[in-house]
């Protein structure tokens, strides 16, 4: 059958063959072109598949070629949803929908022509899938849109010349009569300053040489603490003063703001150094016990009180008043049990117990008004009021104490006493007189020592 296109083109793709339906199909495009006046065919086949013997294409007249086959505009595409329907829809980038429609058919027909397969039915089989894997089909990338070529500029027209205005004649000058010159008077001349001399600079004074004051002469004869003094300074232990040890108390006096500091080895300068080594160390002889908690250490031997947290110093040393012979404060480990800023005694016809914390059997931590070394208290470690109210606000029910030592006796130390527990017994009474009344102000008035 001869179809006839308007436009003077015709693509015909599939032949049959009339004569004999199983033959095989051999796909065929044929291009006929019209002209005006004469019509002529030109018919171009190409073989993709088994070639079909004896066949001819019908011209476009309509006739039948020698071998009997029909040319015809478009052959259906019949193909149904085939087993690689996913896959092969994903390779041609077609919509992946898994169902075969005549759009997907025509394209796999087309792949399988460009492929080579035969027949070109357009079934999503195994084979057809296998070939595009081989062939490394990939989606047909969209063609790029070609370059817009920009507009060339078009040309500023050049401005016109400005004629140039012609210059105006100019009148010919008017002479001017030369005016007379005037006599100059001839410049006097100024007189010359004289040079001031330059008054001479006074030599400056030198500087008379400072006085070199030479260093006080230490000769201080041996003291009755030679020995203590010696050892505590790391000095040679000989028991007799030399210039050097003369030096080495100066400068110990000094420092512990004793006037005059003439270097003397007598009882004044190795108290106030034992009392500088318990306010630097309270708890140098480690007699008591360090623990996490807080813990009030009373050193009766010393009459000195201080609170530790470990190793750390919280509150003190300061000097105290224990309980006198017979009435002796109890020693070990105590709790503070009851608090009382303001407290009268029930026993001591009233006496004032400021700041009142009571650790053992009505035994408690106060402030007193009184000399603290004049006797002793009836088992309470009296101190001053200020200090009393700053323990006050520091400790609370159930904080631990800790007890130990004798009070020391109210005799003088010995200066032979240089070693051993007499030595210990003499300094810890030194000590408690450098804490003690000494230079410590009394308090009369309870309202004034609040």
């Amino acid at each position: 059958m001869a179809v006839r296109h308007p436009g003077g083109y015709l693509w015909d793709e599939v032949v049959h063959d009339a004569d004999d339906p199983g033959a095989q199909v051999a796909d065929v495009r044929t291009v006929v072109r019209w002209r005006r006046g004469t019509r002529w065919a030109l018919v171009l086949a190409t073989a993709l598949g088994t070639a079909v013997s004896g066949t001819g294409p019908v011209l476009a007249d309509g006739g039948a070629s020698a071998g009997g086959a029909v040319v015809r505009a478009a052959d259906a595409c019949t193909a149904t949803t085939g087993p690689y329907q996913w896959q092969v829809e994903h390779l041609l980038g077609l919509p992946r929908d898994g169902q075969m429609s005549a759009a997907d058919c025509r394209a796999i027909q087309a792949a399988q022509r460009r492929l080579g397969i035969t027949p070109a039915d357009g079934a999503a089989d195994e084979r057809t899938f296998q070939r595009l894997l081989a062939a490394g089909r990939t989606p047909t990338p969209k063609p790029k849109p070609k370059p817009v070529p920009k507009p060339k500029p078009k040309p500023k027209p050049k401005p016109k010349p400005v004629p140039k205005p012609k210059p105006k004649p100019t009148p010919p000058p008017v002479p001017v009569p030369e005016p007379t010159p005037k006599p100059v008077p001839k410049p006097v001349p100024k007189p010359k300053p004289k040079p001031v001399p330059k008054p001479k600079p006074k030599p400056k004074p030198k500087p008379k040489p400072k006085p070199v004051r030479p260093k006080p002469a230490c000769n201080a004869d041996t003291g009755p603490y030679q020995w203590q003094l010696e050892k505590r300074l790391k000095l040679r232990q000989d028991g007799e003063m030399s210039t050097a040890d003369c030096r080495a108390i100066q400068r110990l006096q000094k420092r512990l703001g004793i006037s005059p500091a003439k270097g003397a080895a007598d009882q004044k300068t190795f108290r106030l150094a034992l009392v500088d080594d318990v306010r630097r160390d309270p708890n140098q002889r480690k007699r008591c016990p360090v623990r996490s908690f807080r813990v009030t250490c009373v050193d009766l031997g010393r009459q000195v009180l201080w609170v530790q947290k470990g190793r750390r110093i919280v509150f003190g040393p300061v000097p105290i008043r224990s309980g006198r012979k017979g009435l002796e404060t109890r020693t070990g480990w105590q709790s503070v049990y009851d608090k009382k800023r303001t407290f009268f005694s029930t026993i001591y016809d009233g006496a004032p117990m400021p700041y009142s914390q009571f650790f053992n059997g009505g035994q408690a931590l106060h402030g007193t008004y009184k000399d603290l070394f004049e006797s002793g208290s009836g088992g309470c470690v009296n101190m001053y009021v200020r200090d009393a109210q700053r323990l006050y606000r520091l400790l609370d029910i159930g904080d631990r104490l800790y007890i130990y030592g004798r009070k020391p006796q109210n005799r003088a130390a010995s200066p032979s006493e240089v070693s051993g527990p007499a030595a210990e017994a003499a300094e810890d009474l030194l000590v408690a007189e450098g804490f003690g009344s000494s230079g410590i102000p009394v308090v009369e008035d309870p309202d004034a020592a609040d």
